[in-house]
């Protein structure tokens, strides 16, 4: 993660490119590993489907299927 990238941030992918191509045909999405996202990101993403698909549901109202193994995290003594 960038430091200098603010939840508010969108991804780079809007626009006319391939990629948000891809993203405004899918009706589903699958995010792998979310143990190892940090929250900034997971907000950058769902903003970025929010103006990609111009409306505000959440994720842009895409079915978004999230996945990881909490169990390869390890705990955090305090």
């Amino acid at each position: 993660m960038n430091p200098n990238m603010a939840p508010s941030d969108p991804c780079k992918i809007l626009g006319n490119s391939v990629g948000a191509a891809l993203l405004k045909k899918a009706d589903v999405l699958v995010l792998d590993e979310i143990a190892m996202m940090s929250k900034v990101d997971l907000e950058r993403i769902e903003k970025s489907l929010r103006l990609l698909m111009e409306n505000d549901y959440p994720f842009g109202g895409k079915i978004v299927i999230l996945s990881g193994d909490f169990r390869q995290i390890l705990p955090v003594e305090k």
